[in-house]
């Protein structure tokens, strides 16, 4: 892959969306950013791929980085992430199927998205993360919805969309 040095510093929208461009269908440099992810130490590097796989066509996530689906948990899951948590957050949100689910990434989402410790964007994509997964299971939105209720009073305006959103989403009736 060309121009890969180029990750390695601050990169403009523009730049990330060119490498958006030259990456539709591209299953080799898609996968050899995704390896770059995984498996890099530089967290400049790790954010920018991320940044670039939050903006591929949801096409492109499906067909590419669908079966690195259990390494992207893992990543996210992880005690010392290498990127902003809401980036890889937002790529799972897109890859989440009934068939994949993980209780794990559920129950992460869960236990932290109260947590302070993380940023409120990171907050807000675990509260969007668990409606997704909620959505599979009708029986689980109640989990939800009452941790929910502890955020009422959150401050950060991110969560606070975050959280009515996932409420409509979980209130709303089912579409047949």
């Amino acid at each position: 892959m060309k121009d890969i040095h180029v990750l390695e510093r601050r990169m403009s929208k523009a730049e990330v969306l060119i490498w958006v461009q030259n990456l539709h269908h591209d299953e080799a440099g898609i996968s050899e950013l995704c390896d770059l992810l995984l498996r890099a130490d530089d967290t400049r590097t790790c954010t920018n791929v991320a940044w670039i796989f939050s903006h591929l066509s949801l096409e492109d996530k499906t067909l590419y980085l669908s079966s690195r689906y259990e390494e992207l948990v893992r990543l996210a899951l992880s005690p010392e992430v290498p990127v902003r948590l809401g980036l890889v957050l937002s790529l799972l949100q897109d890859l989440s199927t009934k068939e994949n689910l993980r209780g794990d990434l559920l129950d992460f989402c869960l236990c932290h998205l109260a947590d302070r410790k993380y940023t409120a964007g990171d907050r807000s994509y675990m509260i969007h993360l668990a409606a997704c997964l909620c959505g599979f299971y009708p029986e689980l939105k109640q989990e939800l919805e009452l941790s929910l209720e502890y955020l009422s009073e959150d401050p950060a305006p991110s969560v606070v969309a975050a959280r009515q959103h996932a409420l409509r989403k979980l209130r709303a009736p089912k579409k047949k």
